[in-house]
């Protein structure tokens, strides 16, 4: 990138040059052509030979010469500064493509935790879609839990609990999430009836 850049520099460096010489050549023309009407009228009343008003006229068209020269040459340079241009134009698109292949190189997961089954080794392809590995949350912990009715009656969402937990032999403090809207009885498949009475 760096590359490109620094030739739209040189472009516009060669081009300010060119532009200082087309300014010089069409002053030196102007006063070439000035000389030759000078001269053409000096010859006409006589007072210079020839050969000198020939050198004179020579040299005219070889200043008008030197002009278009160098207004080709100022054109050329702003033209080599448009393509310095489109080449930056093309290596920062070619720069943006590869910066986006490279992140489709990172696989983020969703959530932070601990990988515990892994499917993929190192170097491996991968397909959309499969499973590389499974993430054990470790950001929000939830536990769920299984109360009796009786016990519900006292709980409420938001309220503080302490759970202990045998492997660690410790307590973790934490809240109360969510409940059931209603009970296990209520969300089994099958339910017990009882049968209405007869009298």
């Amino acid at each position: 990138m760096a590359e490109v850049e620094q030739a739209v520099k040189a472009a516009q460096q060669n081009h300010d040059l060119t532009v200082a010489n087309l300014a010089a050549a069409v002053a030196t023309n102007n006063k070439a052509q000035i000389d030759v009407k000078r001269y053409n009228e000096l010859l006409d009343q006589g007072v210079i030979a020839r050969e000198t008003n020939d050198q004179i006229v020579m040299t005219g068209k070889v200043d008008a010469a030197a002009v278009n020269s160098d207004r080709a040459a100022e054109g050329a340079a702003e033209r080599a500064i448009g393509e310095a241009q489109a080449a930056v134009q093309a290596a920062q698109a070619s720069l943006d493509q590869a910066r986006l292949n490279l992140s489709y190189t990172k696989i983020y997961a969703p959530a932070n935790g601990i990988v515990g089954r892994r499917t993929v080794e190192l170097g491996s392809r991968i397909e959309p879609g499969q499973t590389l590995m499974f993430v054990t949350e470790t950001g929000e912990i939830w536990v769920t839990a299984d109360f009796k009715e009786t016990q519900l009656a006292r709980m409420h969402r938001g309220e503080r609990v302490s759970v202990h937990v045998d492997t660690f032999g410790r307590n973790y403090r934490g809240y109360v999430g969510n409940l059931p809207g209603a009970s296990g009885e209520r969300f089994s498949l099958l339910q017990r009836r009882t049968p209405p009475e007869t009298t």
